[in-house]
């Protein structure tokens, strides 16, 4: 029997950067599906995928959001009663999502002769979402639509006006949203309690490494942050910190920071401050993932630091955890999920400069047998909760029951 098809929905994968994570559940992935992987934007160098993975180019005719705007405009009428503030619904991002659904109606002409059950799958729970549960209706019977709900795409709150587009109108279409952390799915189970049957927890994952990190052997503490530039990172915070440590501790500390961003030149400014101090400080620019894995494989690391002030569930830190890297974290998000005494610490989310510097003083003057057991923790909490491996079979096992599920209700 043929496999079931699986039209994948990403921002750019696997084109350009970003998206790292779907490097590890796509080719799980293609073992249980014909997987078919529609980017929305195309640009850059493609990536290596799996042989028997297919990529369309269609929306390649869509890079002018102009167009997707005036073809949401259309729609208008019919959605004025969605709405209680008109405000949002001429939003630029509204719009876009109406356009989208009419765009996505011209692409699916070219598979209407599709005979094999059919997953739709959106990897955010954004527009393509919501064009995917209007195009449902316009395919064969057997066929299902997902979306996976991360962080940006999940929670309204760290939007303006605390608002994401048409939430109750994809939620009441839509198969199955699978949120990848626990406190992703309370929040959406909370905000729409009627569509909470809809919606589980799938965690993405990192792969096995091919060995751990075995930390830094000489006087020298090494920390690692990787994060975009941009303010939810907070990365000024870590100089803060950093600077403050520096007048309270005479060891020599090595930072290093990985990923690049707007606020790039505006922090290696700040950080500055921390010249003529026992800081040594490298903002090292983008890697790409296998590059960031090279840096862990070849170079000492102590602690991998987060502070951001919103996340999902942060692949960043799966990586250090999956190379036996302790981890301090704020409590953001589904971070809580995965960071503990055990494995670091979890410190508040309003954490102040000052405070930060005392955390990092404190797991720096840890015994080194405590320091070691987190270290070994670090990689059990890898493999229990965020294990690529085991996640994205159980992932692909989860869709391919509720296809069955689906299909056999419509009998």
């Amino acid at each position: 029997m043929d496999k079931p098809i699986i039209f994948l929905f990403t921002s750019k994968f696997p084109y350009d950067k970003g998206e790292e994570f779907l490097e590890n559940e796509v080719p799980i992935l293609s073992k249980y599906f014909n997987v078919i992987i529609v980017p929305r934007v195309i640009k850059g160098n493609m990536r290596v995928i799996p042989n028997d993975v297919k990529v369309d180019t269609f929306f390649s005719k869509y890079q002018n959001y102009n167009k997707i705007f005036l073809y949401g405009i259309t729609k208008i009428h019919g959605v004025l009663k969605e709405f209680i503030d008109i405000k949002k619904l001429v939003s630029y991002k509204s719009l876009s999502y109406f356009g989208w659904e009419k765009v996505f109606q011209k692409w699916f002409k070219q598979y209407t002769n599709l005979k094999s059950p059919v997953i739709f799958y959106s990897y955010w729970f954004s527009s393509f979402a919501y064009a995917l549960t209007g195009l449902k209706k316009h395919v064969n019977n057997r066929n299902i639509v997902i979306s996976r709900a991360h962080g940006s795409d999940l929670y309204e709150f760290i939007h303006k006006n605390n608002y994401l587009p048409l939430r109750k109108e994809i939620l009441k279409n839509i198969d199955r949203v699978f949120c990848v952390s626990e406190n992703g799915k309370g929040y959406l189970s909370e905000k729409y309690s009627q569509y909470r049957n809809k919606i589980e927890v799938s965690r993405l994952g990192v792969m096995p490494q091919e060995k751990i990190n075995i930390g830094s052997k000489d006087e020298i503490f090494r920390i690692i942050t990787c994060s975009y530039l941009k303010p939810v990172k907070r990365i000024h915070l870590i100089i803060e910190a950093l600077y403050h440590l520096s007048k309270k501790i005479k060891r020599k500390i090595i930072w290093n920071h990985i990923g690049n961003g707007p606020l790039e030149e505006d922090l290696k400014k700040q950080a500055r401050k921390l010249d003529n101090t026992n800081i040594d400080y490298y903002f090292m620019g983008y890697l790409e993932n296998n590059k960031v894995k090279e840096y862990y494989n070849e170079n000492p690391v102590d602690l991998f630091l987060n502070v951001s002030e919103s996340e999902g569930l942060p692949v960043s830190i799966m990586e250090a955890l999956s190379f036996g890297i302790p981890v301090i974290a704020t409590d953001v998000g589904g971070t809580g999920e995965l960071i503990d005494d055990k494995v670091g610490k979890l410190i508040p989310s309003n954490i102040t400069s000052e405070e930060l510097a005392d955390y990092i003083y404190k797991f720096i003057n840890l015994p080194q047998n405590e320091i070691e057991e987190k270290r070994k923790n670090a990689l059990k909490r890898w493999d229990e909760k965020v294990n690529a491996e085991k996640n994205y079979k159980d992932f692909s096992k989860r869709i391919l029951k509720l296809l069955e599920e689906k299909n056999n209700e419509r009998k």
